[in-house]
């Protein structure tokens, strides 16, 4: 009778699949399902959108030394698998996930923010018009800012140089 042991192997020699770990994302299942052109081109268009969006905030709308909070958790194992990535101001909230339907939205918020009305333009073109929608972070987003500043890791915290 032959006898098996299994060695358990430290993490840092333990294989990595990191196809696996992308395709547990649905944004991962979303662009890798054949035959579905229409909605992985209707997801491209969102996303590209979606940074355009968050490129001119940066450009034109945040003051020289304006904290800001950006994170991309589309290759992230530790969060959430929805979640695709996330911008956020102590006045304007935006944030991209990918549903299980394998459909990209966007959600986003405004508080006192001087540059809602170039950014709510923006937001009406297609697919955004269809694919985004206002919601309200509890309590506020003043202080879902300050808490996010607090609290998440801080190569994620940034401050504008402009």
């Amino acid at each position: 009778m032959k006898r098996y042991t299994t060695e358990v192997l430290p993490a840092s020699k333990q294989p990595q699949n990191t196809t696996k770990k992308a395709l547990r994302k649905t944004w991962g299942r979303a662009v890798s399902t054949p035959n579905w052109t229409t909605l992985k081109m209707q997801n491209a268009s969102l996303e590209a959108q979606y940074h355009r969006i968050i490129m001119l905030v940066k450009q034109l709308y945040l003051a020289k030394g304006e904290q800001y909070f950006e994170r991309d958790y589309k290759d992230d194992p530790n969060e959430g698998y929805l979640s695709m990535h996330s911008f956020l101001t102590n006045t304007f909230y935006i944030h991209l996930e990918c549903g299980g339907d394998l459909v990209y939205r966007v959600e986003f918020e405004f508080h006192n923010c001087r540059f809602a009305n170039q950014i709510t333009k923006l937001l009406q073109d297609h697919p955004m018009d269809i694919r985004s929608n206002q919601v309200s972070l509890k309590p506020d987003l003043p202080t879902h800012f300050a808490n996010t500043i607090a609290y998440q890791n801080r190569e994620f915290i940034h401050c504008f140089k402009g």
